[in-house]
């Protein structure tokens, strides 16, 4: 241990004031560097994160009506001011089949979102 703190005073005694200025003028860049791109990936994946929000709550949405199954193909159901027959049911969309021969796509996360009305139950 002695000899390794004596080497190094030795080194630092003969080091130039020259030298020990570049080496700390290196040392800065390097560190605004990495500060630099620790900030921009951040940035990065703050814009990512805020453009993908809407996309995975309907996934996520779409996920818990998959999962908790208020109703299923074929039913008629009224659901944020339309009614219609269920053709698919996906991660996104709820497909529905109105009585005008109109296919309506609602996003899941509406539907979590709002009143359902599930018509012509079984008694």
């Amino acid at each position: 241990m002695f000899k390794q703190y004596y080497a190094d005073s030795l080194l630092s005694e003969h080091m130039s004031i020259d030298v020990r200025k570049g080496f700390r003028h290196a040392l800065r860049k390097f560190i605004a560097t990495i500060i630099l791109y620790v900030a921009l990936g951040g940035f990065i994946g703050m814009l990512i994160g805020y453009a993908s929000q809407q996309s995975l709550g309907q996934v996520i949405a779409g996920l818990l009506l998959l999962l908790s199954r208020p109703f299923k193909i074929g039913d008629r159901i009224e659901v944020g001011g339309v009614a219609g027959r269920v053709e698919d049911i996906t991660a996104l969309y709820v497909v529905l089949s109105t009585d005008d021969n109109k296919l309506v796509y609602v996003p899941c996360n509406s539907i979590l979102g709002s009143r359902l009305t599930k018509y012509g139950l079984e008694k």
